[in-house]
């Protein structure tokens, strides 16, 4: 059911939280951002595409124009009207919300699906990311090269860490030898792995056994992204014959802008 924000404020004052999964998360930080969904979904029902807009962090909404979200926004829409929406937030890790909203359309008897992703920016919770209405073409906070490639340097040292890495299912050590596959990305440069030989192999040699070294797994780059003072960088690590990994699994590592660099904050979810 759709509920106006007053009444969504008293619910939420009352029970404090109603999705919070994980103990250790702040009460207060899954109470604010379960306002800032319901503002958004309050948006998503009057069909407010500019209101929508506001709610994406400045470098979405820096090279991002209006008009291209809106257009996108519109054609989610259709000649359609969202009559009614449900929201959960569904976990939060450090700086960063998952949620899932259910709109439906009027003369529809089943609800659609939004996935959003928001990030803790200061006190302020932001929209980094919701599907279906924006796709994979609305690249951002990307433009900076050398940015990335510090951000993702940073990123892999403490991806390569055991705390992180036995969260991986299979659990596997860093071998002496790190592979990392070359997508044709910007951030990828040549990279220092303390302790171990950091190797770069293209697709085509990472899938010719011949060429590729006996180690446990491989490690790609998904998304890197700057947000102001945050970063997030996704490591992928993918499976050989010679390891335990039992599939491609991925790590978002959450980074902060500090006076002398970047400095890791939290690995989110292990996908």
């Amino acid at each position: 059911m759709y509920l106006s924000r007053g009444r969504a404020r008293a619910i939420l004052i009352v029970l404090g939280t109603a999705s919070l999964l994980l103990a250790d998360n702040p009460m207060e930080d899954n109470y604010e951002l379960s306002l800032r969904v319901q503002d958004f979904t309050e948006a998503l029902v009057r069909r407010d595409t500019r209101a929508i807009y506001r709610f994406f962090n400045s470098a979405f909404r820096d090279e991002i124009p209006f008009a291209r979200f809106d257009s996108a926004a519109r054609s989610w829409y259709g000649n359609g009207r969202v009559v009614r929406a449900q929201h959960k937030v569904v976990d939060i890790q450090g700086p960063v919300g998952a949620v899932s909203i259910w709109p439906v359309f009027a003369g529809e008897r089943n609800s659609r699906y939004l996935f959003q992703s928001w990030l803790l920016n200061g006190a302020a919770w932001e929209l980094v990311w919701v599907s279906r209405m924006i796709d994979e073409s609305f690249q951002y906070g990307r433009r900076d090269t050398a940015e990335l490639r510090r951000v993702a340097q940073t990123a892999l040292r403490h991806a390569l860490t055991p705390p992180i890495l036995g969260r991986l299912s299979g659990r596997p050590s860093r071998p002496d030898t790190v592979v990392l596959v070359r997508l044709g990305q910007p951030e990828e440069t040549d990279m220092a792995v303390e302790g171990a030989k950091a190797v770069w192999l293209s697709p085509a040699q990472v899938g010719d056994l011949a060429v590729l070294p006996r180690v446990p797994f491989y490690v790609g780059f998904g998304i890197v992204r700057v947000f102001g003072d945050i970063a997030e960088a996704a490591v992928d690590f993918y499976p050989t014959p010679y390891g335990r990994l039992p599939r491609r699994q991925s790590v978002k590592v959450m980074l902060r802008r500090a006076a002398e660099g970047w400095r890791y904050t939290h690995a989110t979810r292990v996908w």
